[in-house]
């Protein structure tokens, strides 16, 4: 099977199904993170940093359907059984993404 004969709907419901566990898992995340500064700033900066994580965070929620289709293109099959690898790996590195930053305002990296 190749990737133009998989179903694309397939991949994006597995995706999309997914994002809101993402999100969730993201905001628990993201929101140990922004205690480590959240006394030290505005209100408003404050909430543009959370929306702008939000928007980061679904920014990169994105390369995992789209490494689907790249990697399943790239082999000339789909990759539909590792899809949740790839999300297990994506979480993982987005969770580690998150801790650095929070570790690094903790933390002062000279």
């Amino acid at each position: 099977m190749t990737v133009a004969d998989s179903d694309f709907k397939d991949v994006i419901f597995y995706w999309e199904k997914r994002r809101l566990i993402y999100n969730a898992v993201m905001l628990v995340w993201g929101g140990f993170w922004s205690l480590s500064f959240i006394y030290s700033l505005r209100l408003i900066n404050c909430i543009a940093g959370v929306i702008l994580f939000g928007v980061i965070a679904n920014v990169f929620y994105f390369l995992g359907p789209l490494s689907e289709f790249y990697v399943g293109a790239l082999l000339g099959r789909s990759i539909a059984k590792y899809r949740p690898w790839l999300f297990g790996l994506g979480m993982a590195i987005s969770i580690l993404v998150v801790l650095m930053i929070g570790v690094s305002r903790v933390i002062p990296v000279d």
